[in-house]
């Protein structure tokens, strides 16, 4: 009688069969009629941005009712594209890809559920020789890239007074998100690097949340009582997909005394001195 039944819980799975079996009523749905085959597309995004995406389906043979579809977050980015016409020999290859979205911020999976297709690929969604009255589904996710988040570090001291200054320092950053090569501890992610000078830490940062964006805090470990610090934006950086971010700690040494003085200073300072002291015997001899 054309009543189709539907149970939408999980696209990946085992929401696939036979068309006579289903039942559409979300308005982003295209409509099938029996004999047509019906391709499920749902669409995630791994860090909850709520993004509106278009999805494309391109067969080579039959008649998509439709070519592309934009999913939108107040409809779950469900969708649904229907290929009517089906030829007999069932000789028909059909794809399902989306439009890149948000730039280079995201590595996109597609998981392929049904008769004419199964498994995961980078590139798109492919189904081999769909059959009248047939379902499947395509799960597309996307996860965010790493982003940078990058420490710079600024000395300020005499450089000419040949005073000695350890500028080696450690970087530590602190994530809500995980960073590369750092294992979680009670929800945190916690990454050091040794640097020179003026020298860049560099750590890769993987995003999890789109709203908020996670959150990061970066400092530098020294004990030397001549180092002043001005720390300018580690206290709260922000990270999100396709958005890293950058902070810089500024050291200042403070020198007391005739050490501040260059060598040739030195030498000099020594010959008055001894000067002053000639003169001070001879005075009172």
């Amino acid at each position: 009688d054309g009543t189709w039944t539907l149970e939408v819980e999980d696209f990946a799975g085992g929401d696939t069969g036979n068309v006579n079996n289903w039942s559409l009523d979300l308005d982003c749905a295209a409509q099938p009629q029996p004999g047509d085959a019906l391709f499920w597309v749902s669409k995630q995004f791994a860090d909850g941005n709520n993004e509106s995406v278009t999805v494309q389906m391109q067969c080579d043979s039959g008649n998509p009712t439709q070519q592309e579809v934009t999913l939108v977050p107040n409809n779950n980015f469900v969708a649904g594209f229907v290929l009517s016409n089906i030829p007999d020999d069932s000789n028909v290859t059909c794809t399902i890809r989306e439009v890149a979205v948000s730039g280079d911020a995201y590595v996109t999976d597609y998981y392929m559920s049904g008769p004419s297709g199964d498994g995961i690929s980078e590139v798109e969604c492919t189904f081999e020789g769909p059959l009248q009255d047939e379902v499947n589904s395509c799960r597309i996710v996307n996860s965010p890239r790493p982003v940078e988040v990058t420490v710079s570090k600024e000395w300020i001291y005499p450089r000419d007074g040949g005073q000695d200054v350890d500028d080696s320092v450690e970087i530590t950053l602190q994530c809500n998100a995980p960073i590369r090569g750092t294992p979680e501890v009670e929800g945190t992610w916690t990454s050091r690097q040794w640097i020179r000078g003026t020298d860049d830490a560099v750590f890769f940062v993987t995003p999890t949340s789109w709203d908020p964006a996670n959150s990061c805090r970066a400092w530098e470990n020294i004990n030397d009582s001549r180092v002043e610090q001005v720390i300018d934006g580690c206290n709260n950086l922000t990270v999100r997909a396709g958005s890293g971010d950058s902070c810089t700690i500024t050291n200042t040494v403070f020198f007391e005394g005739i050490p501040t003085l260059s060598q040739w200073g030195m030498a000099i300072m020594a010959l008055l001195m001894l000067g002053v002291g000639f003169v001070s015997v001879r005075r009172f001899a």
